[in-house]
């Protein structure tokens, strides 16, 4: 049957596809803000590992799996559509480090042998200049303390660090004596930016029990269930048992994620109290990718585009309490955390950053903007997604007759593939998705790689990255 909204006519797919090359317009150059007028403030930005965000309670979750967000929120800019680069944890950080699309700054996948298991690495490229060495530069002290195999400093990522530490695949309870040191040595009379990366709610969901039995109700228990939950480490075991078509599978799975969650909450209330962050400071939490629980017919991440897998929470507490517990509706992407950091810190990002400063969006709520939202990933080709306005287009590389359109405002959301209905809306999204590919690429680093060793290669095969 026909959707009942009306088909766009010629002429306002002419004003969408303007709205798009407006917007990449605006993506390929950035004005330097102005000079904020007061002392710089600390920086706090924690990341939180497959984050969705949908499961938090402070966007309306039913359970209680975020009460110390949930009081953050009050005191911040909670953004109700904000979107990830990609659907894994490399490309997606790397964004936020460099206000750059995954096809512009390159770090898109690490490199496998011709048996697929993964050999190596690419090193972030020297020509990318990242957020803690402008920090640096102004004159803060820069702190990271992250907890994923993919983040490790010979990688690239202790660049502009005067300390970092990637402590591997770790739960939130392994960083707190790194914190302490790291608490140990901030000067008080110079303002410090630290990152911190929490691997808690990725599987394995090894979760704590009495959140778990909270989220799961008042009906009995299943020892034997719980157990297995928390013994399964990837995806692809999830998916496995999904098939044999236990029924209490999928309520124990989520209810598992949601008590990595609860303990993902806590661990970011005790960094609080440790650092004693203040409300001068500026705090911004977000997630690299959300994560899918059958959705789409699958579990996991990594391997799709999905609104899952991409809408992540962000809450912006900025310095003082300005515009506490007010929401921006907009579409916003993480690499806009580049700029908006630096604007607020009161240093000129470089012009060839693609991320937007989230500033005007805060403080004008009437400037709600035109935003092409672009994510991509690498399964056993590059796929990638577009989303402007109603509209998302997901297509494959060198695989176009595949590709999907989904109206996000329909209640079927993307349950029905809608390309065939509207076919003058997808080629507009086609077209802007190939000047993203044609224009990005030129930018795109050299890279080099970094054999893993044994150990990481472990590491990893653990979790199912490698097979």
């Amino acid at each position: 049957m026909r959707r009942s909204h009306a088909r766009l006519a010629l002429p306002q797919g002419r004003r969408l596809a303007g709205a798009i090359l407006c917007a990449l317009a605006a993506a390929a150059c950035s004005t330097a803000p102005g000079p904020v007028e007061r002392r710089s403030p600390n920086i706090v930005l924690i990341t939180i590992d497959t984050l969705r965000r949908d499961h938090l309670s402070c966007y309306g979750y039913a359970r209680k799996t975020t009460p110390f967000l949930d009081r953050l929120a009050a005191d911040a800019v909670r953004f109700d559509k904000a979107y990830s680069t990609s659907s894994w944890t490399l490309p997606a950080v790397v964004s936020i480090l460099t206000g750059l699309d995954p096809s512009a700054h390159g770090m898109k996948d690490g490199d496998t042998d011709e048996a697929g298991v993964v050999v190596g690495q690419p090193v972030l490229g020297e020509d990318l200049v990242l957020l803690p060495e402008l920090l640096r530069d102004r004159g803060y002290q820069t702190f990271g303390l992250t907890a994923n195999e993919h983040l490790q400093g010979n990688l690239g990522f202790e660049r502009g660090f005067d300390a970092y530490r990637c402590l591997g695949f770790k739960p939130a309870r392994a960083l707190s004596a790194p914190l302490a040191e790291i608490r140990a040595r901030i000067d008080p009379r110079r303002p410090y930016f630290l990152w911190v990366h929490y691997f808690d709610p990725h599987t394995p969901y090894d979760a704590r029990r009495p959140e778990l039995r909270a989220y799961l109700g008042p009906k009995e228990v299943s020892e034997e269930l719980l157990g297995r939950v928390q013994s399964l480490t990837t995806a692809a075991q999830l998916e496995a048992w999904d098939r044999q078509g236990d029924r209490d599978f999928l309520p124990y799975a989520q209810a598992a994620y949601d008590s990595c969650i609860r303990l993902a909450d806590r661990a970011v209330a005790t960094l609080f109290e440790a650092l004693e962050i203040g409300k001068e400071d500026l705090v911004l939490v977000t997630a690299d990718h959300g994560e899918e629980f059958r959705e789409h017919g699958r579990f996991g991440h990594g391997h799709a585009l999905f609104e899952e897998l991409l809408q992540v929470p962000l809450l912006v507490r900025l310095p003082g309490g300005r515009h506490a517990g007010e929401t921006v509706s907009s579409r916003v992407s993480l690499m806009d955390l580049f700029p908006t950091i630096l604007e607020i810190a009161g240093i000129a990002p470089r012009s060839n950053i693609q991320g937007k400063s989230l500033l005007p969006l805060i403080q004008d709520k009437g400037a709600a903007r035109d935003r092409v939202i672009h994510a991509s990933t690498v399964t056993d080709v590059e796929v990638d997604s577009v989303t402007i306005d109603r509209w998302k287009y997901i297509e494959s590389q060198g695989r176009p007759e595949a590709a999907m359109l989904f109206d996000l405002e329909s209640t079927e959301g993307e349950q029905r593939n809608v390309i065939a209905d509207y076919p003058n809306e997808a080629e507009v999204l086609r077209r802007a998705l190939a000047h993203l590919r044609q224009n990005s690429r030129r930018r795109a680093p050299s890279l080099q790689n970094v054999p893993l060793s044994p150990e990481r290669l472990e590491a990893l095969r653990s979790l199912g990255y490698v097979r």
